[in-house]
């Protein structure tokens, strides 16, 4: 689809690994910063590892 075009692919993440399973965590939590930003890192780290993008569309 995209051969031809230009377009290249610079890194393969899943989406939604962590938070989709974390509703609980995430409603007590969603004033504080800091846990917010760790949420991200842990969710930016987990979606880039090859057995999570390899799972397929979610």
């Amino acid at each position: 689809m995209l051969e031809g075009t230009g377009v290249r692919i610079e890194v393969l993440t899943a989406s939604g690994v962590l938070s989709e399973t974390w509703d609980a965590l995430l409603a007590v939590e969603t004033m504080d910063k800091a846990v917010w930003e760790e949420v991200i890192d842990l969710e930016l780290d987990a979606s880039q590892s090859p057995g999570c993008v390899d799972m397929g569309p979610t």
